[in-house]
């Protein structure tokens, strides 16, 4: 699947896909809680969360912990004001549709 200047490989589309299913299952998270959670070093996952805000897949939300040392971690989440998927059945002569975002919403 391309991506402007960059194809990504197998590895990484294995790796997106546990990166999107972190967000879905356990966000928002701080990219180093999504590292952490993946066993991915932060560059890796910096780059795909960049990829995925550019993509309208995922968003920066406000805050983070204050409470802990340093810099908080800045949460991110599937963008769920993006994407949409949509469902149809006909069944005994009527149409029934569902419209769902990234979480299934």
């Amino acid at each position: 699947m391309p991506h402007g200047n960059h194809a990504v490989s197998g590895d990484d589309m294995n790796t997106a896909d546990k990166v999107l299913a972190c967000l879905e299952n356990e966000g928002p998270l701080s990219r180093a809680t999504v590292a952490k959670r993946l066993n991915l070093s932060r560059p890796t996952l910096s780059n795909l969360i960049n990829r995925f805000i550019e993509q309208n897949r995922v968003v920066e939300l406000e805050g983070g912990d204050p409470t802990g040392r340093g810099r908080p971690g800045i949460p991110v989440d599937l963008d769920t004001s993006a994407w949409f998927a949509l469902g149809a059945e006909y069944h005994s002569g009527r149409w029934v549709f569902a419209l769902v975002n990234l979480k299934g919403e």
